[in-house]
């Protein structure tokens, strides 16, 4: 149900439409063919997708991607990447516009000279191209999989946008040339990389020569030519080093306009210099050519130089210590900044297109400015800036001539974006700043605020509303070890604003715990907290803020009571669960209740009132609420206007939700959770009530959030969603209003701010019809399939078996079947539920009406057992593994690699698990087994083997066969061999 189905479909009919014209006539018509075509469905779209999150804003950049500068005179732009979006940010009114639609984290962008167009690009299994609208921010092109599953790692646009060049994220990788404006699907040329060359590093096209682009990896540079006539990208130059002194891993390339050398920057502080001699060439004493040899190594910096480019025909370097230079074609020094920044430089960007400067002296003026009057005289005083040729900097040269640069924006290796003036020696910054990984946020629950936390121990808060960065602070630093000595880094670990935001706990790798002001984020005491040495993983207010709970890594389950001195009262703490815990939360309602889940399937409640003198948490419940499924998250449902209870939403490792009493702890019914299509991956692992509107429910799974329409009943079109982060998510929190939700993801600097919408899971449902419609996809076959059918018939053939079956009376034919007879219904559909099971499909049945009429009901209908059996049976079947993990549930731990005796196989077949009696196990197996032997032999097991191993288990007593062929390709060679025979 990903918003990219529409998306692609979308892009899809436009690839579809066959255009493949040849030459420059071709080109432009598919290009406007394209952007009418996305103009004008653009709108239309927008609304009509469904959409349950649209992407607001990204705090954070990739610094790792290069930024691109889109700037005009009249206003500041840029373009970068940001998780798995690409990111036009206006810098002057402070906006973004996100431009969503890649899977996989963005690893390179480009664009052309000009800024007209911009491409994007992924690395993964689904890996594409995206075309962008360097203006507006519209796709209007796509390229689906261009490197198949491994996607690219640095892509590039000639400077007038005709071709693209693409390096792959293979093991070894490929050079794929595109003439992208023609929309053929597959690339033009290629050329395979050698193994031995590294990584990518960059690839960029000759300025002078379009044809010509060079490719630098970490140990080499390569220089390639497309050649339009023959259609080919073949290898010119592969210039090798004349000593290996010299050598170093490569960081970078350019080219240099109007030049014949080109240039590599190496992270030992030298330049490679590859040009068509070993002497200097004038531009006009022989044409270009891409034949480049290896010509010196100039030693530069003493420090790495981290990257290169170029700008009127100079070359451009930053280095590891902060210092931007700046040299001529002969790599002598001109001019150097080094007073902005102190950190290393990633990446720079100048401004499109050149200044255009107008000098003068500072007593110069006009003394007659009556000429402007006449008729004749054009103003063309705005296309020029005026500069006092005093206050210019000059070069480094002995003429020491004015040196005049293009403004430029520049990214370092703190997160920090900032726009430089160079000759008006200003600088400011332009981006909010995410310091490093993120790993807690909360929401202020009065005020537009957003606290964040990091690996580092430092604290940011950020207006979410302008966008705004307010102030940053620190957790003091300590040292901590954990249970194996060692170091333990301190990192904010969670972050939890009061319910009123009177303060806002912070929770650290080490165990800390500290109360911080909610605004200034500065520690309110300078001991923290610190009842257990484990690290917190999950920590929640009581509704009425009195209490603070957490549980840590050392399946410790700790209490706190608040009071409203900016102090903790430690209540208790205690170990209820022998496994780790997979969540915590308070009761929706007052007085406040404590409960935890656990990978031990078993759900406790904590006395939270009385405290104990020895500081002991007291469990008043414990009750296993699974028999098999893991359960992962607990929320609270709304309360119903009928009922005086309040019920859990309980999601597992099952792909399956279920509700369940806060009372009695009964689950009261098992639904399928978010399971196919996107949401197969991987199970979900929070849920939240919105905050908006409380008929949706907010989930997340490993890397997609999503929206569920309550109540959730198994139907497919009543949830959807889309990728939160290309990562692995880590939380989300909501705003307070409900309109706003935030995303971070696992060792990722970026915070995404995404709109909640949920009219699309309203149009969804609209879209998969009433009554069983919507479930017919989840059925083998559907509606028309084999299953369907043999339910229906067995569904009937219950009711004939009920009133018996040589009765001679009229057949009463109904819709409905009592609920002691869907254990075998379901037996009867290759269903095999365990007695557990049977029991929560009779309670889901016998009290599904019980809130609203007050009664317990003793049928189904053939609508409710369908739904029944979609919802409980396993969801992707039963694998070999878990087969494989039951078999051996009967031996030890040293008897893992050992087949199983025919006495430790009876033995635990009677008593593990469920009751099993020894004379309907004989009658199993030898029905099973095929033996028809007396009775003393049955009950003595003889008929089994001595010793029983995994393939006689799988083959001989479950009967199944792992080499068969697939069932509709034995039916059809069983009908060809009948035609043959006829």
């Amino acid at each position: 149900m990903d918003f990219l189905r529409e998306e692609i479909q979308y892009l899809s009919d436009i690839q579809n439409t066959g255009y493949s014209l040849d030459g420059e006539e071709g080109e432009q018509s598919f290009i406007e063919e394209c952007e009418i075509e996305s103009s004008e469905s653009s709108e239309s779209s927008h609304v009509n997708r469904l959409t349950p999150f649209f992407l607001a804003f990204a705090y954070g950049i990739n610094i790792e991607v290069p930024l691109i500068n889109l700037s005009t005179k009249n206003y500041l732009k840029i373009f970068y990447a940001a998780a798995h979006a690409g990111i036009i940010r206006i810098v002057t009114d402070h906006s973004q516009k996100p431009l969503q639609g890649h899977k996989h984290e963005i690893t390179s962008i480009a664009t052309d000279v000009h800024g007209m167009y911009l491409v994007t690009a992924d690395a993964g299994d689904e890996n594409a191209l995206h075309f962008w609208d360097g203006t507006e921010g519209k796709l209007f092109y796509s390229i689906f999989t261009p490197h198949k599953q491994y996607g690219m790692a640095k892509i590039a646009m000639s400077p007038n946008a005709k071709y693209i060049a693409t390096v792959g994220n293979e093991p070894m990788p490929v050079v794929k040339f595109w003439q992208w404006t023609y929309g053929r699907e597959e690339a033009d040329g290629s050329w395979l990389v050698p193994k031995y060359y590294g990584r990518p590093v960059k690839v960029c096209f000759n300025p002078n020569i379009q044809e010509h682009l060079m490719v630098s990896f970490e140990r080499q540079a390569v220089f390639l030519e497309w050649d339009p006539e023959e259609s080919e990208l073949r290898e010119v130059a592969t210039p090798e080093l004349r000593t290996k002194r010299t050598r170093g891993m490569i960081t970078g390339c350019t080219y240099v306009y109007n030049c014949h050398e080109c240039f590599a920057s190496l992270d030992n502080g030298t330049i490679n210099v590859y040009g068509k001699t070993f002497f200097v060439l004038p531009l006009e004493e022989r044409e270009l050519t891409n034949n480049k040899i290896y010509v010196k190594t100039i030693k530069v910096s003493k420090y790495p130089i981290t990257t290169i480019d170029t700008v009127d025909e100079m070359v451009v370097t930053g280095d590891g210590n902060g210092y931007i230079k700046f040299y001529d074609k002969r790599l002598k020094l001109l001019q150097w900044a080094q007073n902005f920044t102190v950190e290393t430089i990633k990446s720079f960007s100048f401004t499109p297109e050149p200044r255009k400067i107008k000098l003068k002296q500072p007593l110069e003026f006009d003394e007659d400015d009556s000429f402007r009057n006449t008729p004749d005289y054009e103003d063309r005083s705005e296309e020029y800036e005026t500069l006092y040729a005093q206050l210019v900097p000059s070069d480094a040269t002995l003429q020491k001539l004015p040196f005049i640069v293009r403004n430029f924006f520049v990214v370092t290796s703190g997160a920090d974006v900032f726009a430089i003036d160079f000759v008006n020696n200003s600088i400011r910054p332009v981006v909010t700043k995410v310091v490093s990984i993120v790993t807690a946020i909360d929401v202020h629950t009065e005020r537009p605020y957003i606290a964040i936390g990091y690996d580092i121990g430092v604290l940011h808060l950020v207006n979410y509303e302008d966008n705004k960065f307010i102030l940053e602070s620190r957790v003091p630093d300590e040292t901590a070890t954990n249970e194996s000595g060692m170091e333990v880094k301190n990192e904010v670990a969670v972050l939890k604003y009061h319910p009123q935001s009177l303060i806002l706990v912070c929770a650290t790798s080490t165990g800390s715990i500290w109360l911080l002001d909610p605004v200034l984020l500065d520690p309110q005491h300078e001991i923290p907290y610190r009842p257990s040495k484990g690290n917190v993983l999950k920590l929640c207010f009581s509704n009425c803020g009195n209490y603070v709970a957490y549980y840590d890594s050392n399946k410790t389950v700790c209490l706190f009571h608040y009071s409203s001195a900016f102090s903790l009262t430690f209540v208790g703490k205690v170990r209820a669960h022998y496994k780790p815990l997979t969540s915590i939360i308070f009761s929706a309602y007052e007085p406040p209740r404590l409960f935890t889940i656990g990978e031990d399937r078993v759900l406790v409640e904590y006395e939270v009132k009385d405290s104990c003198e020895d500081e002991v948490l007291n469990v008043i419940h414990s009750e296993r609420i699974s028999q098999s499924a893991i359960p992962i998250s607990i929320s609270y449902l709304p309360k119903k206007p009928t009922t005086k209870h309040w019920d859990f939403c309980l999601t597992d490792d099952q792909f399956k939700f279920r509700t369940i009493n806060d009372q009695t702890l009964m689950c009261r019914s098992v639904s399928l959770g978010p399971t196919y299509g996107c949401f197969d991956e991987s199970i979900v692992t929070k849920t939240e009530i919105l905050k908006s509107d409380e008929n949706y429910l907010i989930f997340m799974n490993s890397t997609r959030i999503g929206l569920i329409k309550l109540p959730y009943d198994g139907n497919p079109y009543r949830y959807i969603g889309i990728t939160g982060h290309p990562k692995k998510l880590r939380t989300f929190v909501q705003s307070t209003d409900g309109k706003y939700l935030f995303t971070i993801g696992e060792n990722d600097r970026t915070i995404l701010r995404w709109e909640i919408h949920s009219i699309g899971v309203d149009y969804l449902e609209k879209m998969g019809g009433d009554e069983l419609q919507p479930f017919y996809c989840l059925i083998e076959g559907g509606k028309e399939g084999w299953l369907y059918k043999e339910m229906e018939d067995l569904f009937y053939y219950m009711q004939i078996l009920h009133q018996g079956a040589n009765t001679l009376l009229p057949r009463q034919v109904s819709d409905y079947i009592s609920i002691s007879e869907i254990p075998d219904l379901m037996r009867a559909c290759g269903f095999y539920p365990t007695e557990y099971e049977i029991e929560d499909m009779i309670v889901d049945i016998r009290y599904r009406d019980f809130n609203e009429t007050g009664e317990i009901r003793d049928q189904a209908s053939f609508l409710e057992f369908v739904k029944l059996y979609i919802n409980h049976r396993p969801v992707h079947g039963i694998s070999v593994d878990a087969l494989k993990s039951a078999y051996n549930t009967f031996k030890e731990e040293e008897e893992i690699d050992e087949p199983l005796t025919r006495e430790a196989f009876i033995e635990g077949m009677c008593e593990i698990g469920e009751a099993f009696t020894k004379p309907k196990l004989s009658k199993c197996l030898s029905v099973l087994l095929h033996f028809d032997g007396n009775q003393d032999y049955k009950q003595e097991f003889f008929f089994l083997p001595e010793e029983i191993d995994f393939d006689f288990f799988l083959n001989d007593m479950l009967g199944i066969d792992m080499n068969r062929t697939n069932v509709e390709e034995a039916k059809v060679s069983k009908n060809q061999a009948d035609e043959d025979i006829i």
